[in-house]
């Protein structure tokens, strides 16, 4: 999430690189799922369709949709 703040956008993989165990890899996982489910943040499909980039959103957008 403070990756996210600072830029606003990341690719996913990026997001992953200072985990240093398998439940750091699962949480981190887990929590990007919930903040999509609560229109927090955005998945979008790069050329490749292999490294997404995660958006944060405003709480105008959220609002808007």
């Amino acid at each position: 999430m403070r990756q996210l703040l600072l830029r606003g956008v990341e690719k996913l993989k990026n997001l992953f690189k200072g985990n240093r165990s398998r439940s750091e890899i699962v949480a981190t996982f887990i929590s990007i799922l919930d903040m999509c489910k609560n229109n927090t943040v955005t998945l979008e499909d790069d050329i490749n369709g292999d490294n997404p980039n995660v958006r944060l959103l405003d709480n105008q957008s959220v609002k808007e949709e």
